[in-house]
């Protein structure tokens, strides 16, 4: 039996019911058999690399899984077909109801033309950084070298990211 290995997946939504998607995302990986011991808070960001009004919804996951990382990755599609996305003919980024990364495997250092792990655009997304320093704030980055505090504080992209808070009171 292959060994288990912890993992982290980041989750978007931005079209539709973003916290069910990301709830029912959760589950099915739940379902597959891979632990999910750590899960962050819903974080709201706006869209990264191209515009739109949607805003996102963004959550990283700490996983235990005896996946390959090229079978996770076969999964986190299927989860995402199930759940209604759909991918576009442009090249660009685009709205969709879910988007599922593999941030890292263990330590794995893989460069593949179909995958790269750790996913390279960790240290400059805060929105994927945010919800990961709330969760594994000292996990060392396998090819940096820095702990994602670390990586949150020098990170160049200043488009905010706040914890989600449904509730508005506003109207009140």
């Amino acid at each position: 039996m292959k060994q288990a290995t912890e993992i982290y997946l980041s989750l978007g939504s931005n079209l539709g019911n973003r916290e069910e998607l990301l709830a029912k995302a959760i589950n099915l990986i739940n379902e597959a058999g891979i632990s999910t011991p750590a899960v962050s808070s819903l974080f709201e960001s706006e869209p990264w690399g191209y515009q739109s009004q949607h805003p996102f919804l963004n959550q990283v996951l700490r996983c235990i899984t005896q996946l390959t990382p090229e079978d996770l990755m076969g999964l986190c599609h299927a989860i995402e077909d199930q759940l209604g996305r759909t991918r576009g003919s442009s090249a660009g980024y685009e709205d969709r109801t879910i988007d599922i990364d593999l941030l890292l495997y263990g330590k794995l250092i893989l460069n593949t033309p179909s995958l790269q792990v750790p996913h390279p655009g960790i240290p400059a997304r805060r929105f994927i950084l945010e919800p990961m320093a709330e969760i594994a704030p000292l996990f060392v980055h396998p090819v940096i070298g820095k702990n994602i505090l670390t990586l949150l504080e020098e990170c160049g992209d200043k488009n905010p990211v706040s914890v989600y808070n449904p509730v508005s009171f506003r109207n009140i």
